[in-house]
């Protein structure tokens, strides 16, 4: 049986997605837009792709939490642009691949339903401090927070005086840097990518405007094309009827004419007779 397939596998899916809002780094990448205007979009393919890997697992080939944070961290950078070395990405790591064991291998929900129910205090706090830095943000998951029930305590990005956005990890003192000028080539690209999207958006309606005119066209040379065929036909038509006329006119000429003659050889033979 697959892990889909497990009785504990809805309520994984559902932790696994307030673990991610639980996430200050990255609620605070997607709500900053720090990989551009398609963030959301990049957020959500990063929850699908980790649920992807549990689909895949297997007992022989489960998912490991070192695996599982390269991944994150890869994706951070790549997607985001953000280099987290606060130890948030090892954190949410082991706290997924525990989620796992415990929902779909054992069937156990009381920790996932501690998490669920602190998601929304955490996501409803850290939306509200998008636009402020608390002196003791916290760009990680705070330890104990998936073991005891305590929420993640979200952080937005401070620029240091080279230019870079940061987020300071309380636990470990690390901090996660992104260069404030790399956000503009994601935002020009997105630009462009809209940009393309509609320039190709109009290339198809005018090549479906071309191909309809042309349809059009077709149209009109197929009827011009019957009429010119219509009036072929008719005029044959005129032709046979004048030709069948022609042909009784000259039929009744040659009956007048043998009458004519046959009444001449009936007045000589009267002729005759008498004589």
């Amino acid at each position: 049986m697959s892990a889909t397939e497990q009785p504990g596998w809805p309520k994984f899916v559902e932790v696994v997605g307030s673990v991610f809002q639980q996430w200050t780094a990255f609620h605070l990448a997607v709500e900053q837009q720090w990989g551009g205007l398609s963030s959301p979009q990049k957020g959500e393919k990063l929850l699908q792709d980790t649920l992807t890997f549990f689909m895949q697992s297997t007992p022989q080939d489960p998912v490991y939490a070192d695996e599982l944070s390269d991944f994150f961290e890869d994706t951070l950078v790549e997607s985001f642009a953000c280099d987290a070395e606060d130890g948030s990405c090892r954190e949410v790591a082991e706290a997924i691949v525990r989620q796992f064991t415990m929902c779909v291998v054992n069937g156990t929900f009381a920790e996932a339903d501690r998490i669920i129910a602190q998601a929304p205090v955490a996501a409803a706090r850290a939306l509200q401090q998008s636009q402020t830095v608390p002196d003791d943000a916290s760009a990680s998951v705070p330890d104990g927070a998936y073991e005891a029930g305590a929420a993640a305590e979200p952080a937005a990005p401070v620029v240091d005086e080279d230019g870079f956005q940061m987020v300071v990890g309380k636990s470990k003192g690390r901090r996660q840097q992104v260069h404030a000028a790399a956000q503009a080539p994601q935002a020009q690209a997105d630009v462009a990518a809209v940009q393309e999207a509609q320039a190709q958006r109009q290339a198809q309606l005018a090549a479906q405007q071309q191909q309809a005119l042309e349809a059009q066209r077709q149209q009109e040379l197929l009827a011009q094309q019957q009429q010119a065929q219509q009036q072929m036909m008719y005029e044959q038509h005129q032709q046979m009827l004048l030709q069948q006329q022609q042909q009784e006119e000259a039929a009744r000429a040659m009956a007048a004419q043998a009458q004519a003659e046959a009444e001449a050889l009936a007045q000589q033979q009267r002729v005759l007779d008498e004589i």
